[in-house]
Order: C-alpha cells, then sequence, then structure tokens
C-alpha cells in the first residue's frame, strides 16, 4: 500500500505524486528541471512518477511573436545538445517542437526573418538527424523544402545533405546534379569538392563491382 507523500517531506520509493503545472510556468525552461529532478532520482536509485497535468495550456498560434521565437529557439538549442550527444530521435523531437513554433513564418511580422531562420534551421537539422538514422528518403524530403523555400534555392548545407543521402541510395547522377547546383554557388567550397570525389569513387566500385559479377556470369556459361 502507498503512503500518501507529507508536503515538504522527500518522497519515499514507489509513491506517485500528480504534479499540475499552471500556463504561466509551462516553459522550456520548467520541464528541464523536471526532466533533471527525474534524473537525479535515479541515480540515487530511487524511482519518481510525475503525473502531469497542464492546466490550460496556450497553443502557439495564441503566444506573441517575441515568445513563440524565444521557444522556438530554446527547443532549438536543446535539439542540438541532443545532436551532439549522439541521441538523434530525441534531437528530432526537439527540433519538431520547435519547427511548431515558427511553422508560418509570414505571421511574424518585422520578425519574418528571424522566423525564417528557424525554420529552416529546423529542417536543416532534422535531415542532419535522419542521414545519422539513415532515413535518406526523409533527409531529401526535408532539404527540398528548404531548396523549394522563397530565397532558399542556393543553400549550400541542402544541397549538400539532400547529395549525401542520394549517394547512400546509389543515385549517383542525382547527387551529382545536387553537387554541381551547388557549385554554381559556392565555387571554391572543399565541402563540395570532397562530396564529388566521393560520389565518383562510389561509381566507380559499383562499376567494378557489377563487371566482375557479369564476368563470374559468363563463365559459368561456358
Amino acid at each position: 500500500m502507498s503512503v500518501e507523500p507529507v508536503r515538504g517531506q522527500r518522497m519515499r520509493y514507489g509513491q506517485e505524486c500528480e504534479l499540475k503545472v499552471a500556463p504561466h510556468l509551462l516553459t522550456d525552461a520548467r520541464v528541464e528541471e523536471i526532466e533533471n529532478v527525474m534524473r537525479e532520482e535515479e541515480e540515487d536509485g530511487r524511482r519518481v512518477t510525475f503525473n502531469m497535468t497542464f492546466l490550460n495550456h496556450t497553443p502557439p498560434y495564441l503566444l506573441g511573436t517575441e515568445e513563440r521565437l524565444r521557444v522556438a529557439n530554446s527547443r532549438k538549442l536543446k535539439g542540438n545538445e541532443m545532436f551532439t550527444a549522439g541521441d538523434f530521435v530525441s534531437a528530432l523531437i526537439w527540433y519538431d517542437k520547435a519547427f511548431s513554433m515558427v511553422s508560418s513564418p509570414k505571421s511574424f511580422g518585422e520578425e519574418e526573418d528571424e522566423a525564417r531562420q528557424v525554420w529552416v534551421a529546423c529542417h536543416l537539422n532534422r535531415a542532419a538527424c535522419h542521414l545519422k538514422e539513415k532515413r535518406y528518403q526523409d533527409t531529401i524530403a526535408d532539404c527540398e523544402r528548404v531548396l523549394e523555400f522563397e530565397g532558399e534555392k542556393k543553400n549550400l548545407k541542402a544541397h549538400l545533405r539532400l547529395a549525401e543521402a542520394e549517394l547512400e541510395l546509389r543515385n549517383y547522377d542525382r547527387a551529382e546534379m545536387m553537387l554541381l547546383e551547388a557549385q554554381l554557388a559556392h565555387s571554391d567550397n572543399a565541402a563540395i569538392k570532397r562530396l564529388q570525389g566521393l560520389v565518383r569513387m562510389r561509381r566507380e566500385m559499383d562499376l567494378r563491382d557489377e563487371k566482375k559479377l557479369y564476368g563470374k556470369m559468363l563463365h559459368k556459361d561456358t
């Protein structure tokens, strides 16, 4: 039988608490504090279960543009931390959360440019996560969204990540096309040249493997 915790006392192993969060406290900083508490309890050999209830949560479209940008940038930075730590699944979740705040940059008025930057960064960072997770079609989709976005036709990172995904899928012609497009705008970029060399090498390796395979097949038939 579970004993109810008393206000001001430390919880015992196996107890549960219900945590109600008021709207004005519903920020990324508060969520991070809760995550840290749970992590500390687990490190001490105890487990705390939080049943969280969000009261009258304000949807993003009712927040001011300044607040939406603040939350979006905070979530994007959290995603960057997860990516650096190698937790690409969690990073993707945080980038999605950040994107939900800036999904319509034109609605930001004078702050549209900053919202656009976060919008683009979220897609590029998502593409990087997909690459790490070998979800190459998802990488291509996010990069294409960036290149189709107004003013981002020459985005270098989008071209490079899209080309890398096409390379992994052995779509060598498309990979080369993306790199040539990037080279028109960024002629002396070392990353483009490195990837072009890799595409050529992988194409040649595949051709050699095909010739060996055909040679073995012909040898069996004679």
